[in-house]
């Protein structure tokens, strides 16, 4: 009897976890916007990229992404290959911009993350100079 109490409360232990994590769209699994930015920050923090000097941008729906980039020539013809990673891809745009210190912007640059909504991968990034 024990035994079962046990693994009962593993299973349901899990389940929770898998729930905070995940939650259904349809037939199909979506990894929620919280563990995407989690997954993002510690990709980033691999690339020693401090996340401390930056503010992440909730971005939904990619609109900030879709307005600032997609919809800029220039942009698009100089990074086909990061957009060809993208193509067919669901996937949460994950922005981060420098900190503003007294109406001035901290040195450095921003960063985009695209973490793939179906499993928690990082698709791919960049970094804005």
């Amino acid at each position: 009897m024990q035994y079962l109490f046990k693994n009962t409360v593993g299973l349901l232990l899990l389940f929770i976890v898998v729930g905070i994590a995940y939650h259904t769209k349809g037939e199909k699994m979506e990894v929620n916007y919280d563990y995407a930015i989690d997954m993002a920050n510690e990709f980033l923090k691999e690339k020693d990229f401090n996340i401390e000097e930056v503010d992440v941008v909730y971005d939904h729906d990619c609109q900030n992404w879709k307005k600032l980039y997609l919809n800029d020539k220039r942009f698009v013809e100089h990074h086909t290959q990061l957009l060809k990673l993208l193509e067919n891809k669901h996937y949460w745009a994950i922005q981060y911009i420098p900190k503003r210190m007294s109406g001035y912007i901290v040195k450095g640059g921003g960063a985009w993350v695209f973490i793939n909504k179906e499993d928690g991968e990082v698709i791919t990034y960049f970094f804005e100079k």
